[in-house]
């Protein structure tokens, strides 16, 4: 997992909306809406912390609901745009992804999304 940081380079930026809850372990935050999501936002930090996913430097995702599961948004600082990615971007997403699905949220579907640092979502990679 750590090809994934090295390759697309994620910077994970502190820029929470005050009105969210959030559970932080070191200096990797996951910002959720719902409360019914607090133990789910454990296990995403367990998860980075035992994949070895920490950078030494503040990083935020952000865990959203929708119709499907749930959505990570990860922020980028470089990609833009979908165009952005490489082939093995991709497949390092693809890979987190599908580690998150089996080791965290199990029957709940959950898709990673690319985001700015306001957590507005720019674009999914395996869509």
């Amino acid at each position: 997992m750590r090809f994934l940081l090295s390759l697309i380079v994620l910077a994970f930026i502190g820029c929470a909306d005050s009105s969210d809850s959030q559970v932080t372990g070191g200096e990797f935050t996951v910002h959720f809406e719902n409360k019914e999501d607090h133990e789910l936002a454990k296990e995403i930090v367990e998860f980075w912390k035992e994949d070895s996913l920490m950078t030494g430097k503040p990083q935020d995702v952000r865990l959203k609901r929708t119709n499907k599961g749930y959505d990570l948004l990860l922020i980028s600082n470089k990609m833009k745009s979908k165009k952005d990615l490489t082939f093995d971007d991709i497949k390092s997403l693809t890979t987190l992804e599908n580690r998150l699905q089996t080791k965290v949220f199990g029957s709940e579907m959950v898709s990673i999304v690319i985001a700015d640092e306001n957590f507005k979502p720019l674009f999914r990679p395996n869509s």
